[in-house]
């Protein structure tokens, strides 16, 4: 480790031999032992800079010239050579973190790209499959038709130049903020407010606490989100719970008005059913008092009334069949008189065949 520290601090110590390594690392560290280089605090802490060490290198040559004689490092100056190289490492270490962070969000950013870009392309090819190779074939002859096949690719085209015009002012807009930020970070190291190493340390121990701070409020959301989502899911089973009884409050209506409208014709034809009733009971009060009144005549007064009835009947059914005897006869010779007035000339012949007409549609109907 030693070594690797002189070789980096002086190129020459390390082609020496190890003793006058040694030399020149002590005289690196100022020339003076450590004891006396430990009374200003943080002075070893700090990574020295490039001229500072190519001027502590043309001390070295001078050292070297006038020290021949060989001088061991104490313990304290192992420790400090050490503390440094530890930084250095751990410095080398946070750069290189940096580096690759750098590089691989510069990988994940090409993957998201090149996905974006997979899923337009994959789009573009279903919406050509689905417009042109599928919807734009002609059912007469077969064969994709040109003139689909030419507007898609205007509609692409079109698309294209949309986009990079959209770029373009985007990129115009980037280039304004760029070139504003610019001439704002100028004008601030022109007044002198370029922050200091100080005060970028402060700067990350506020920015540490305003993290914490961040995880703090960030927690307390995430409880806050799923309290509103247990809320939420309460809402939701009430909103059910809500409608499902809404939908039984309108059918319970529905019963009610039905049922009520069912009441009333009931009540009304209980009405009509009372005064029905009233009425038939009036009915047998009277048909009471009637055969209560009335005296019922003998067995053989019926048979006799019955026969004479049978009688009657009969004879009507005879006097019946008389008179249609007679009508007949009567129409025969109301014809037999009416054709000879016909031919004595008292009745036209035109009012003779009206009448006769007019007397078949009355046998017909």
């Amino acid at each position: 480790m030693f070594r690797t520290f002189l070789n980096r601090v002086g190129p020459q110590a390390g082609a020496g031999d190890g003793k006058k390594g040694l030399a020149e690392e002590q005289s690196t560290l100022g020339g003076q032992p450590l004891e006396n280089s430990q009374t200003a605090p943080g002075a070893a802490s700090q990574t020295p800079q490039p001229g500072r060490r190519a001027a502590k290198k043309v001390g070295n040559k001078s050292s070297k010239e006038a020290n021949s004689q060989p001088v061991a490092l104490t313990p304290d100056q192992k420790a400090e050579i050490a503390t440094r190289e530890l930084e250095e490492q751990r410095d080398e270490m946070e750069r290189k973190k940096a580096e690759w962070e750098r590089v691989q969000d510069n990988l994940r950013a090409e993957m998201e790209e090149l996905e974006v870009r997979e899923q337009e392309y994959k789009k573009l090819t279903y919406e050509f499959q689905r417009d042109v190779v599928v919807g734009g074939v002609n059912e007469r002859t077969g064969k994709v038709v040109a003139e689909k096949v030419v507007r898609d690719y205007e509609d692409r085209i079109r698309g294209q130049d949309t986009l990079i015009t959209k770029l373009r002012l985007k990129s115009s807009t980037l280039r304004n903020t760029l070139h504003k930020l610019r001439t704002q970070l100028h004008q601030k190291e022109e007044m002198g407010e370029v922050l200091h190493a100080i005060d970028f340390d402060q700067l990350q121990i506020e920015n540490r606490q305003y993290v914490a701070k961040i995880e703090e409020r960030n927690a307390e959301v995430v409880a806050l989100k799923v309290v509103a989502g247990k809320g939420v899911g309460i809402l939701n089973h009430y909103k059910k719970s809500l409608a499902t009884l809404s939908d039984a409050s309108k059918k319970l209506r529905a019963d009610i008005t039905s049922r009520t409208d069912l009441l009333a014709k009931l009540r009304a034809e209980h009405a009509a059913v009372k005064a029905e009733l009233a009425h038939q009971q009036s009915i047998r009060v009277e048909l009471d008092t009637m055969g209560k009144e009335s005296k019922v005549p003998d067995v053989m007064e019926y048979v006799d009334l019955k026969a004479r009835h049978s009688r009657l009947l009969a004879d009507l059914a005879s006097l019946r069949r008389k008179i249609a005897i007679a009508e007949a006869s009567l129409a025969a010779a109301r014809r037999v008189w009416r054709e000879v007035q016909i031919e004595r000339g008292v009745i036209p012949p035109k009012r003779a065949e009206a009448e006769r007409g007019a007397r078949m549609i009355t046998i017909g109907e």
